[in-house]
């Protein structure tokens, strides 16, 4: 796939939200499974108060074993996830500890299914 249709496949994904109550959910970060290491980071901008999160995976298979969420604070949320993710999937809704909490990153911890092109990791969140 090239550098142009991912982007613009980024972008339109980017713009939708997960289908169960999407007009809650919002468009907090993206990264793309690079599986250079096992281990990659979505920073999230802004100081929001959000109360839950759903991972959804797109272009390619994608085995989620584990989720840290950082907080504003300092504080983490060890969140064990240990499912295989196929295209336009999503991971359940994930209630964050305490009523609203600031996002500062989420570490995920995956591993690649098959195939050699890369999933890409979009991050909604709810308030």
């Amino acid at each position: 796939m090239t550098a142009r249709a991912l982007l613009s496949a980024l972008a339109l994904l980017a713009a939708s939200a997960p289908t169960a109550g999407a007009a809650e959910w919002e468009f907090i970060g993206t990264q793309q499974a690079n599986f250079k290491g096992d281990r990659d980071v979505i920073k999230v901008r802004g100081h929001e108060g959000h109360r839950a999160i759903r991972i959804c995976v797109e272009m390619a298979p994608l085995k989620m074993l584990d989720l840290d969420v950082v907080y504003g604070n300092g504080e983490r949320q060890d969140i064990q996830v240990r499912s295989q993710f196929e295209p336009g999937s999503c991971t359940r809704v994930i209630d964050l500890k305490g009523k609203r909490r600031d996002i500062d990153r989420i570490s995920m911890v995956y591993s690649r299914v098959r195939g050699q092109d890369p999933a890409v990791v979009f991050v909604y969140a709810m308030r």
